[in-house]
């Protein structure tokens, strides 16, 4: 179906009180599953729903695009837990549950982050098939760990716990070549697009003549910028050419906000 049609269909059977625009906004960020989105996309991505270019920013529009659920969707969201929940009445119209169940923490497994009134959050993602083991270690009584990794779907670079334990450090891929100022960038870190990233290349070229070219050979899902290094920059930072290419990226692990079970908004210690 149609983004723009299953918006509609949603806006009908939801009672739904916002603008058309954030509903296929929605939509279409449900569907995502490029690297720094989703881990698990309750919906297909079937035409141009955004890439790692600019972060989603690039999709086609709502009329142009088509979805349907994913495979897994029933899975996590089992149809015979549909009849335990409880469902609101929207002026005499039976609409949607207070909230779904699924059998996995999905707040987890693809993160939020987001403001509203007096708070924010920001939930990193995590490993769906780690929360899965951590969760049978539950029901049999074992302690979960406090301190979980983030994970990213498809992403190639490091993600690192800093000493404080309350942020990560996510670290892009340079790889090596025979020549030392020539160097492959084969991953960012996570949050950051390839387009923005062009642009900060662009300033080394211009303005700290740091960079002396750069060549890209990206495809929709894979990074590849070519970089050939000024030979005094090279020489000075070999031993740290992350931070001095702006190659890693900090996630904080403390501003962890949800609402509970009883609709009352609350800020989580930790992951467990």
């Amino acid at each position: 179906i149609k983004v723009a049609q299953l918006a509609g269909y949603v806006a009908e059977h939801s009672a739904y009180h916002h603008g058309e625009m954030s509903l296929t906004e929605t939509i279409i960020n449900m569907a995502q599953n490029f690297v720094g989105s989703n881990n698990i996309n309750l919906l297909m991505p079937n035409g141009q729903f955004g890439s790692r270019h600019q972060g989603g920013k690039d999709h086609a529009s709502a009329r142009y695009v088509f979805t349907c659920m994913s495979r897994l969707t029933r899975k996590i969201f089992p149809e015979s837990d549909d009849h335990s929940l409880t469902y609101v009445e929207d002026d005499g119209q039976m609409v949607e549950p207070t909230y779904y169940v699924p059998i996995l923490p999905m707040v987890l497994v693809n993160g939020n982050k987001g403001i509203g009134t007096g708070w924010s959050t920001h939930i990193p993602n995590y490993d769906p098939r780690e929360l899965c083991r951590i969760m049978m270690d539950m029901i049999n009584d074992k302690p979960a760990p406090e301190n979980l990794l983030p994970w990213y779907k498809g992403y190639l670079g490091d993600i690192v716990m800093k000493p404080n334990g309350k942020s990560v450090e996510t670290r892009g891929v340079i790889e090596a070549t025979d020549d030392p100022t020539m160097i492959h960038v084969t991953d960012l870190p996570v949050g950051r697009w390839t387009k923005d990233y062009k642009e900060q290349l662009d300033k080394f070229i211009d303005e700290d003549r740091t960079v002396v070219t750069i060549k890209e050979h990206h495809t929709d899902n894979k990074i590849h910028f070519e970089i050939q290094l000024d030979e005094d920059f090279q020489r000075n930072n070999e031993n740290n050419l992350h931070s001095a290419l702006k190659l890693s990226n900090s996630i904080h692990l403390g501003n962890l906000v949800a609402f509970n079970r009883n609709n009352i908004i609350r800020r989580y210690e930790n992951v467990r």
